[in-house]
């Protein structure tokens, strides 16, 4: 870094069309930015080329390429990473988000094979800008790759947005459930909340759901409160097993033979920041025939025991509306907030 002035440009690029996504980067004076866009990620939703430098004309050289995808709804960035890169043939081997100079990304890194004795490397710094996600992408060959990694880092933790606008992809709404135990969160605006109706004695709960065409329920979560009383809390795997209850009578079915995965780091990494969180489970299963994904997570705070049951298509089967509902989980639980009962005055 002592002499990288010597060896480095710190570049600005005002992409056609898209000046507010103008952005500097660091990358050696000898690459060129290139006027015609080199290889880009196959995104859900269309994805477009901002800008691309090469160190060489040819095929497996060291590329560095910035892409924006519109996405207009809230999903969880490192999920639809993830997603992307492994529709595109490459391997995940490490991941994790990165607290930059220029603010929070998503550090990914995979390989892919590129040719019989060799393969492809990508390393990609995924950020959100407004409803657009930016990514970085630094792409070379096995061979080329000690070379090219300090180059890379070096344009991954310089990269800047000029007009930084705030994370969130659409605006956020209220919901509450006010009987005792009472409670509040945020949830997109494109979703719906409406308290359960009827609870039993020491619950409250609240549906949130996205409605689709014709009234026809496309993802589903809810939030559901319960008094702890005198009894010693339940364990993990007896909270699961009540919650996985109410889901059958729901109608959701497990899939047969397949046990429920236990929550990680790797797939929910915010668990980690919320207080009070005992974990989670996930498991695939049917409801009138259709193939669906569960998750199930168990917040314990001040005597109450806030059980979270989410329902979404499969993500090999759609995968926008199951990243959506994966991100509404995540919401709900980082913004729970208990409330004074009102039958307390």
């Amino acid at each position: 870094m002592a002499s990288v002035e010597e060896t480095h440009l710190n570049v600005e690029v005002a992409p056609s069309g898209a000046e507010h996504l103008t952005y500097r980067v660091v990358v050696p004076r000898a690459w060129p930015l290139s006027a015609s866009f080199g290889p880009t990620p196959e995104g859900m939703l269309e994805t477009r080329g901002l800008g691309f430098f090469a160190s060489a004309n040819q095929a497996t050289a060291p590329v560095i390429s910035t892409t924006a995808t519109n996405v207009p709804y809230e999903i969880p960035l490192d999920a639809w990473a993830r997603l992307v890169f492994e529709r595109e043939g490459y391997e995940v081997v490490a991941a994790s988000w990165f607290p930059g100079p220029n603010g929070l990304f998503y550090d990914i890194t995979g390989a892919r094979p590129l040719h019989e004795d060799t393969f492809e490397l990508r390393r990609s710094a995924v950020r959100v800008q407004g409803n657009e996600i930016i990514c970085l992408n630094c792409m070379c060959s096995r061979d080329e790759w000690d070379y090219a990694k300090q180059v890379f880092w070096v344009a991954m933790i310089s990269f800047q947005l000029i007009h930084a606008k705030p994370s969130r992809m659409e605006p956020w709404l209220r919901g509450a459930a006010e009987d005792a135990p009472a409670f509040e969160l945020a949830h997109p605006a494109t979703w719906t909340s409406e308290p359960v109706e009827d609870p039993p004695e020491g619950v409250s709960a609240l549906d949130i759901r996205l409605p689709g065409q014709d009234e026809k329920l496309l993802g589903y979560c809810q939030v559901r409160a319960e008094r702890l009383g005198s009894a010693p809390a339940p364990s993990l795997e007896q909270l699961d097993a009540s919650a996985l209850v109410r889901l059958k009578n729901s109608g959701f079915e497990p899939a047969p033979g397949e046990p429920a995965k236990r929550l990680t780091e790797d797939n929910d990494a915010r668990a980690a920041s919320v207080k009070g969180w005992l974990g989670g489970f996930s498991s695939d299963g049917t409801i009138l025939g259709g193939e669906v994904t569960s998750r199930r997570g168990f917040i314990v705070r001040d005597g109450v025991v806030y059980a979270f049951a989410m329902l979404s298509p499969r993500m090999k089967n759609n995968p926008l509306v199951a990243l959506r509902t994966l991100r509404v989980f995540e919401i709900a639980r980082a913004t729970l907030t208990a409330l004074a009962d009102s039958s307390k005055g």
